[in-house]
């Protein structure tokens, strides 16, 4: 606990410094392309949302134990346990309870959502940096506009199929660590070419893909010079796990 203690005051003195005025959005944002291809975690928290809803009104705590067989239980464990709460991975009862909470809460979210639609009270916060940063897997994306908080909110809207309109988030243009939780995940979860092929589109080709090669293909002809960073993408993601 301890440990989590001085990462978590780490994290706010950090926040503290980096700390830059945050903006309104100003333009619909189009979330499918907003988390390619760093972020699939987007995808499997709308994934979840599907799984959940079904069974809003069942019991919470037999809802919860289900849950520890879908993906979005590895997202728990392997993203938000070990960035931001390490000191649960060596406790498996504390770590299913705070599972438990975790898939509570988007219970909670997933009926107001479906009650009020998106509540523009609680906007998502975007981080734009001044140029493109290599994100932790060692990739490098020529974006500057990425996820900061809110993935939930941005998974009910993906599920739905809306954009991120601009009453709907702010943008903090501050430095940040960029962060591919898509190479975290597809070490853990069964994740076929076809499917991370049409993950990648959006970003890549602005269109439906239905493999690697026809992405690449639609890549070269449409933006040659973007050919180079595609591969680099492919090649770490495939190395993490994505089934060729």
């Amino acid at each position: 606990m301890q440990g989590s203690v001085g990462r978590g005051i780490r994290r706010r003195v950090r926040r503290a410094v980096t700390w830059r005025p945050t903006r309104a959005g100003t333009d619909p944002v189009d979330i499918a392309e907003l988390i390619a291809p760093l972020r699939f975690d987007v995808v499997v928290r709308a994934r979840f949302l599907d799984w959940l809803e079904p069974r809003l009104d069942d019991d919470p705590v037999a809802t919860a134990r289900q849950a520890l067989d879908h993906e979005y239980a590895a997202w728990f464990r392997h993203i938000e346990v070990a960035r931001f709460r390490p000191h649960l991975a060596s406790d498996e009862v504390a770590l299913r309870t705070a599972y438990g909470d975790r898939v509570g809460r988007t219970a909670t979210l997933l009926r107001s959502y479906l009650v009020r639609g998106f509540d523009p009270s609680h906007p998502v916060t975007l981080r734009r940096t001044s140029s493109a940063r290599t994100a932790d897997s060692g990739l490098l994306v020529a974006k500057t506009l990425h996820v900061g908080d809110g993935a939930h909110r941005l998974a009910l809207l993906l599920r739905d199929g809306l954009p991120l309109q601009p009453e709907m988030y702010v943008v903090e243009p501050r430095p940040m660590p960029v962060i591919d939780n898509t190479s975290v995940l597809v070490r853990h979860l069964d994740v076929g070419a076809g499917e991370y092929a049409s993950f990648l589109a959006p970003w890549y080709a602005a269109g439906r893909v239905a493999s690697l090669a026809g992405l690449e293909a639609a890549v070269g002809e449409g933006a040659p010079e973007r050919v180079a960073e595609l591969r680099a993408v492919m090649r770490t993601h495939l190395a993490a796990g994505v089934r060729s």
